[in-house]
């Protein structure tokens, strides 16, 4: 936390050196004595989140525009979706300023739960029991036909960006973010020759809790948003918004490297 300040405090302050305008969030400069904003009143033509995945997966649920471009500085353990380090943090400015940079659309999932009420997620839409050790009794649907019906510890529904995420660690396929598509992961199902799933992104992919079963949590990227009781259901599609992260590295060879780290740390983890 005291680093991550630290960056803020150094990219606020060369900024506007240069004679940029800059906002920062609210409870962020509180701690570094600066004018703040709240969040979800930023108005901005860039972002620079600093910190790990979860940083930037919460700064995009709540910013007003949830299309406005990111920079991701790499503090934390994952970041699989930042682009520099933080040494390189300087000529990153530099590059933003002038322009010099691509920015990376890639698609998100939107949840519809219950009464109107929606939540997009750039990794994953994951359905598990509220009652730990307990398994649910549910059945999958795409495209109006039923794909699995059994008991299982939930079920993962993620994007190409979320297929390297719990989606990896649950033994899913790695898919390529230029493919538009949607995953489905069992969790733990009771039936053994259940196997991961990939779906078009055109798809509408429902969630249903049967009898008997306790009510099921809805997590979109590690928030839980909404529950399902036993008869409810839950449809994720494809969301009409899509997350932009800033890239100064041609888009597929900086995906394929950031995977081969994301590999590799994961190996060097075990061996503790």
């Amino acid at each position: 936390m005291a680093y991550a300040l630290e960056l803020t405090k150094q990219s606020y302050s060369y900024l506007t050196s240069k004679g940029a305008l800059c906002q920062v969030e609210a409870e962020t400069a509180s701690k570094l004595c600066l004018p703040g904003v709240q969040l979800e009143e930023l108005s901005v033509d860039a972002l620079i989140a600093i910190g790990g995945d979860g940083t930037i997966l919460r700064t995009l649920k709540r910013l007003a525009n949830p299309e406005t471009p990111i920079l991701g500085v790499k503090v934390g353990k994952i970041c699989f979706l930042g682009e520099v380090e933080p040494e390189e943090l300087q000529l990153a400015l530099d590059k933003l300023l002038r322009g010099d940079y691509a920015v990376e659309e890639v698609m998100k999932l939107r949840a519809s739960i219950a009464e109107g009420k929606s939540s997009d997620a750039v990794n994953e839409v994951v359905f598990v029991t509220s009652q730990p050790a307990k398994v649910i009794q549910f059945e999958v649907i795409v495209g109006g036909e039923e794909v699995f019906r059994g008991l299982a510890d939930g079920a993962i529904i993620a994007t190409p960006t979320g297929s390297t995420g719990y989606a990896l660690s649950a033994h899913g396929p790695v898919i390529d973010p230029e493919l538009e598509a949607m995953l489905v992961v069992l969790l733990n199902p009771l039936n053994l020759s259940s196997r991961p799933l990939v779906v078009p992104a055109s798809e509408t992919l429902k969630f249903k809790v049967l009898a008997p079963s306790p009510e099921a949590l809805v997590v979109v990227d590690g928030e839980v948003v909404g529950k399902i009781n036993v008869g409810g259901e839950v449809e994720v599609k494809k969301s009409p918004v899509k997350a932009r992260f800033i890239r100064f590295h041609a888009r597929k060879p900086a995906f394929y490297e950031r995977l081969r780290k994301l590999v590799e740390w994961r190996a060097s983890a075990k061996k503790w």
